[in-house]
């Protein structure tokens, strides 16, 4: 289950061998420091494969772990990951051209937080979040693993998924990768990753278990300039840190419905606490006032972002089989709360969804027809559009040729109450009537969603305009809106832009900063049809 890097000039997908094949949430680039290499965070399954009794059978049958042990499935035994990459080399370390080459897609090596087990503090992952809170944090290093992609394709015994079950290469004295729930069981999963939003060699981190923190890879630069000139490029050791801002802790009392009382649900509760199904076959959640779970549950959407004045921002979003719908929050990203906030941090935005939810039971569904019955919805994606929309001198600031660090360097200078933010929505029970006519695979909606942190329910003001109308698409005559003088400004800048629109190689050809170039773009392979 490889990822896929896709030429976005050429519409060409390449797998992607270098992370290791055990499948994927999500990977996401942030700062490296250095022109000459790109670093990813990498997160999701590793080992999501099904019928693997032969493939564990031949790991073993190769040779135990180097302490003697039995090796196990390595599914969720897994710590934060990171990939270092070189530009311009193939997976044997030689200069090379092609598409994976020049980005730094072949020749890399992936490495795992690891921390020192002899702490007094100590606990594998999962455990420890459990018992601690806002602004704890554990230090670290980013080990490699003993593996490296050569550019052969090999069975899924021979990967590098299974490296994380030993001690990291090269390791000091009681270091261990530090996975959910040690080297020899499944933990909670890896979600979603976000990028420090403010240029940061940083990294947010989630979980299935409801906890999220951050990752600082400390002096990232200069590890790599150290290591570019040896003759394995690649760094033996990173430090690191990571600092929590959720645990696996009650948010009770944390929760900001704001002032109309939003997140009603049918059972007469609200959404400050989270009735999935394991909840309700305890306590009758999903059919009495019973409150549901006091901790967040797979939080699978995340993505931070910042605003003006220096302030970052995240938005979360559950997929936990919620029966009244999953929720979704806003959150100012700050390591101050503590254990016990004097506020209410997680300011709740929506809710969709559930098999109790009462708008699924009566089988409301956009378009018509299309609710086959009452199940969930999951809000899946988070992209903030804010640096798009800056104008600077009555024009649009952001050119289509611009460097993709120009979008978030505009959008930085947003204020979060000006944000317009894109929302995905997927409503997994909207299969029905035209959705299955056309034989798409779900209903769902796209959202813009601007924030308002006072939470008084106050809608922006509408201003009257001219707008001229055009078809909606090329198969109906149905009209729609857009206001003539954007059109005309978005006609003009697509026109100006054409000359320098990016071909196959030119933009990685000259570009020197530290990341990909402007013509990747990931997917991710899972081992269903859709995330869990």
């Amino acid at each position: 289950l490889p990822a896929h890097a896709i030429n976005i000039a050429t519409k060409t997908s390449y797998a992607v061998g270098a992370f290791t094949l055990g499948g994927f949430e999500k990977i996401v680039e942030f700062s490296s420091g250095h022109a000459d290499y790109v670093v990813l965070a990498v997160s999701g399954y590793n080992g999501a494969i099904s019928n693997h009794d032969a493939i564990l059978a031949a790991r073993n049958s190769a040779g135990a772990r180097p302490d003697g042990s039995a090796w196990v499935w390595p599914q969720n035994i897994c710590p934060a990951r990171i990939y270092i990459g070189k530009k311009g080399f193939d997976a044997d370390g030689n200069a090379a051209t092609d598409f994976l080459s020049r980005n730094g897609l072949s020749y890399g090596q992936m490495y795992g937080f690891a921390v020192d087990s002899s702490d007094a503090d100590f606990a594998d992952r999962d455990a420890w979040h459990k018992t601690h809170y806002n602004g704890d944090e554990i230090t670290g290093k980013f080990y490699p693993i003993d593996w490296r992609w050569d550019g052969a394709v090999r069975n899924f015994d021979q990967d590098g998924s299974w490296h994380f079950q030993i001690p990291p290469k090269g390791a000091m004295d009681n270091y261990v990768f530090w996975n959910g729930a040690g080297s020899s069981s499944s933990g909670s999963k890896t979600e979603h990753v976000s990028p420090e939003p403010a240029g940061e060699s940083a990294f947010f981190q989630t979980s299935t278990s409801g906890y999220f923190g951050k990752y600082t890879v400390l002096q990232l630069a200069d590890s790599i300039t150290s290591a570019a000139s040896e003759a394995d490029p690649f760094p033996a050791v990173i430090d690191a840190s990571y600092r929590l801002h959720q645990g696996e802790t009650s948010i009770e009392g944390l929760i900001d419905l704001g002032d109309a009382s939003k997140g009603q649900t049918a059972n007469g509760k609200d959404q400050t606490t989270m009735c999935d199904s394991s909840m309700d076959s305890s306590n009758s959640c999903g059919s009495t006032e019973a409150p549901g779970k006091l901790t967040f549950e797979d939080i699978d959407g995340f993505e931070a972002f910042s605003a003006a004045g220096g302030a970052t921002y995240s938005i979360i979003q559950e997929d936990g089989g919620n029966l009244y719908g999953e929720r979704m929050f806003i959150y100012q990203n700050r390591f101050d709360y503590g254990a016990s906030p004097s506020s209410k941090p997680f300011k709740f935005i929506a809710q969709s969804g559930g098999k109790k939810n009462s708008r699924m039971l009566a089988g409301v569904g956009v378009p018509p027809g299309t609710n086959d019955g009452p199940n969930s919805h999951e809000f899946s994606g988070v992209d903030d559009l804010s640096g798009m929309m800056v104008k600077q001198n009555g024009v649009f600031a952001l050119k289509a040729s611009d460097s993709g660090y120009k979008r978030r360097d505009l959008s930085q200078e947003v204020a979060i109450s000006d944000k317009l933010i894109l929302i995905g929505l997927q409503a997994h029970n909207l299969d029905a009537g035209v959705v299955k006519k056309f034989g798409a695979d779900r209903g769902g909606q796209w959202m813009l969603y601007q924030p308002r942190m006072e939470g008084d329910g106050t809608l922006p003001t509408e201003t009257a305009a001219t707008f001229a109308q055009y078809a909606c698409n090329a198969f109906t005559d149905e009209q729609c809106h857009i206001h003539a003088s954007y059109k005309q400004e978005l006609e003009t800048a697509c026109g100006s832009d054409d000359s320098s629109s990016v071909g196959s190689d030119s933009d990685v050809k000259s570009d020197t900063s530290d990341g990909l170039g402007r013509e990747v773009l990931f997917a991710l392979s899972l081992s269903l049809a859709w995330a869990m």
